[in-house]
């Protein structure tokens, strides 16, 4: 908990309930949900998961982020913005861009960038065995050209990819 207390303003107070109040940026009153424990590694697409992603508080109180808009006038030209975007267009997004949440205490280990060296991190790293890997599974599936590869084949761009 101590790492995530220190990147995000988190509520950690306990109690009985599941949710804790908390003032907005208009000083109103609204509900937050309590900062679980993490003792273990959580995949992104549980439950567990989502307790602690809705007691984060990405942004301050005071951020525009976290300001109610559904009541505020539209733009002049709303309409011509969202036909521009395409309202009947469904919404993408990347299946493939799994995390997973872990511990504070999680084991580290460093790793060893092959590319983008210089805009990387410096490790070590809490990296579970059952991290997710951007593009596998699923690119694998989609590119016939990985057929027959394993993960350290792409990984290492042995087939010369480009990858």
């Amino acid at each position: 908990m101590a790492i995530i207390a220190t990147l995000f303003p988190v509520n950690q107070s306990g109690g009985q309930s599941p949710l804790d109040q908390a003032e907005n940026s208009q000083g109103e009153r609204g509900l937050r949900a309590v900062m679980p424990p993490i003792d273990s590694v959580i995949e992104f697409d549980t439950p567990a998961a989502d307790a602690v992603l809705a007691a984060l508080q990405i942004f301050p109180a005071d951020n525009p982020w976290n300001l109610p808009v559904d009541q505020w006038p539209l733009h002049p030209r709303s309409d011509q913005i969202v036909a521009t975007i395409g309202p009947d267009k469904p919404l993408r997004y990347n299946p493939d861009m799994a995390f997973v949440i872990v511990p504070p205490d999680h084991p580290r280990q460093d790793l060893v960038s092959v590319q983008y060296r210089d805009e990387s991190d410096a490790g070590p790293f809490p990296l579970p065995a059952n991290l997710p890997i951007e593009g596998w599974p699923a690119t694998y599936r989609r590119d016939a050209s990985l057929a027959g590869m394993t993960l350290e084949d792409v990984q290492r761009d042995r087939r010369e990819l480009g990858g």
